[in-house]
Order: C-alpha cells, then structure tokens, then sequence
C-alpha cells in the first residue's frame, strides 16, 4: 500500500503516518463506496457505511492545514485511479470523479467492501499507532477516539453486509 502526501516545508513526497496515513485510507474506501452508491442508488446500508466512513475522515483530518488535506485527498484518489490501471473499478459510476478515474467494468460487490473493510482497518491501525507513539494532548485524544468510534461503526455495518453476501452466496437467505 504506497502511502505518500506532499511534505508541506519542502515539497517532497515522504510516507504518510498516523493521521495522514487514517485520512488517506478512509479518504479511498469513502470514494469507493461513493462509486458504489452512485451504481446501486439508495442502498440504506451502503449509505450508512458511507456516513460511518466520512464522518471518521471529517473528524481525522478537522486539524489539517488544507495543503495536507487537499495532498491526501489526491493520494486516495490516485490509489484508485492505480486500481483501475490494474483492471479493477472502485468508483463504477461514470459521474463520480469522472474528471479523474476511467471507468472500466463494475466490481463484484463483495470485493469492493472487503477492500473498504481492510482500508478501514488499516486506518484503525494508523490511528492507535499515532496515540502509541507520542504523547498527545487530551483533545487530539478525544478527536481520535471519536474518529475511532467511527471507523469501529462502519467496520461493523461492512462486516455485516459482507456476512450476509457470503451467506446468500452460499444459498441461505439472509
């Protein structure tokens, strides 16, 4: 997973950590399952994995200088448009970052939100590792922990969904 934003002081690239790493990941599974949306109309639950996710990168990167914010934004982006080059389409709908992202054909449900859920736990993992590391202030520790609620809510609604996938896959009615 090549994780990388804009260093704002002297315009290098460096890997993205801890809250950057978080926003970019929830930044791509929120464009993902916005593709998704624009394809299924909607779906109630497709929605509120949708709020769950954004809502986690609205909070993530609240403290952003918009440079960073606008960088991470286009990693994720990109990291999609790499996916497509690989054969795969993460945003199917031709009006959803149309301008950014050719579309080629739709993804099988089930594999888009497995790939949502391990961005999602990815961006879990970044996030504890940024609380592990340095000593941070009371209030970054409240915000991330709120970010964390919400990244915890829409891994339960994607680990929901793909439940009852696999078992209408397998002939049970769900």
């Amino acid at each position: 997973m090549d994780l990388r934003v804009r260093n704002a002081g002297n315009g290098e690239r460096s890997d993205a950590t801890g809250e950057s790493r978080a926003f970019i990941l929830l930044e791509t599974a929120r464009l993902r399952c916005e593709g998704l949306l624009s394809r299924s109309g909607r779906d109630a639950g497709l929605m509120a994995i949708h709020r769950e996710i954004g809502m986690a990168g609205y909070e993530t990167c609240a403290t952003f200088p918009d440079s960073l914010r606008a960088d991470c934004v286009a990693q994720a982006t990109a990291r999609l448009a790499g996916e497509v080059r690989l054969g795969f389409s993460p945003c199917p709908d031709p009006h959803v970052m149309s301008s950014v992202v050719p579309q080629p054909a739709a993804p099988h449900l089930s594999r888009a939100l497995a790939t949502m859920f391990s961005e999602t736990i990815a961006a879990s993992d970044a996030l504890a590792a940024e609380l592990a590391d340095r000593d941070v202030e009371e209030t970054a520790r409240d915000r991330l922990h709120l970010v964390h609620a919400h990244v915890m809510a829409a891994c339960e609604l994607l680990d929901e969904r793909l439940t009852v996938l696999e078992l209408q896959g397998a002939g049970f009615e769900a």
